[in-house]
């Protein structure tokens, strides 16, 4: 699973997931009706909570960016224009972090930053900020700076 892009992932996990409910009614029509409903109901309850737990990752890794934007931008104080390049171990935070469960969409291309830097009400036509780790275009508007995070 964590080998797709996580937008494709998305799409991978709602299709296998009809496949499986419908695998799961095929084979429940075959029981008897006093053993249908509490299967039925025991696999409603555990898609239930997996999603709660997929839902409440994707809201941690919202905050995550935002966070990590905010701590940006006051490390460059009071800047109308820069090109920031974030260097900070996306790898290690991705397995340590125990509220990414299935490795959520934390900060990495560039073209993520737009919307990142626009929700901190800043313009991004004036602002870059790139991943050290994604990949860097050769000609990066100056004046560049370079931050360290070290992400806890």
């Amino acid at each position: 699973m964590f080998g797709f892009e996580n937008r494709n992932l998305g799409a991978l996990r709602l299709f296998f997931s009809i496949l499986l409910i419908g695998l799961i009614m095929l084979c429940t029509t075959r029981l008897s009706y006093k053993f249908q409903k509490p299967i039925l109901l025991f696999i409603f309850l555990l898609f239930n909570i997996s999603s709660i737990s997929i839902k409440n990752a994707w809201v941690y890794a919202a905050y995550f960016n935002d966070k990590l934007f905010s701590d940006i931008f006051k490390e460059a104080g009071n800047c109308k224009e820069f090109t920031t390049i974030v260097d900070y171990d996306i790898y290690n935070v991705v397995k340590s972090d125990p509220h990414l469960i299935l490795r959520e969409p934390i900060f990495y291309h560039s073209y993520e930053s737009a919307f990142l830097i626009l929700k901190q009400h800043k313009n991004p036509k004036k602002i870059k900020v790139y991943n050290i780790e994604s990949k860097i275009p050769q000609s990066i508007p100056s004046p560049i700076i370079k931050i360290k995070k070290i992400i806890t």
